[in-house]
């Protein structure tokens, strides 16, 4: 398991970045 922070947050913006690239594509 990642215990950075940091990480995690870039790991959830690009989920929402991801999410909502897939919308405005879809």
């Amino acid at each position: 398991m990642r215990t950075h922070d940091d990480v995690d947050e870039m790991d959830i913006k690009g989920v929402l970045i991801y999410r909502y690239m897939s919308v405005l594509y879809f």
